[in-house]
């Protein structure tokens, strides 16, 4: 029973990485896609490649975008802590502290 789990874990870690091996895909043939995805911290690109490629909803989205202006670092407590208020997203960031 244990080698079935084993062969499940692996059958969805071979799906997840021919997933996002088409989406890397997909921006291969754009220059400034393609520039912009070598910043992306790994843990971070399939979140970006999804909001890139128009496969994420409204708040991904908004999310993916928050955590690129703040660099990937710390980016609950930044991101939650945004003081720029000029940002038109500023109001529908995630990780706000609810007041």
């Amino acid at each position: 029973m244990n080698q079935n789990l084993s062969q499940k874990g692996k059958d969805v870690v071979k799906t997840r990485l021919a997933h996002m091996a088409s989406m890397v895909s997909s921006v291969e043939n754009d220059d400034g896609l393609k520039r912009m995805l070598n910043y992306v911290p790994t843990l971070f690109r399939s979140q970006w490649l999804k909001s890139v490629l128009g496969k994420l909803g409204p708040k991904g989205c908004i999310a993916a975008k928050c955590m690129q202006c703040v660099g990937y670092e710390e980016h609950k407590e930044r991101i939650g802590g945004c003081e720029i208020k000029a940002c038109s997203l500023w109001h529908h960031r995630p990780f706000q502290v609810k007041r």
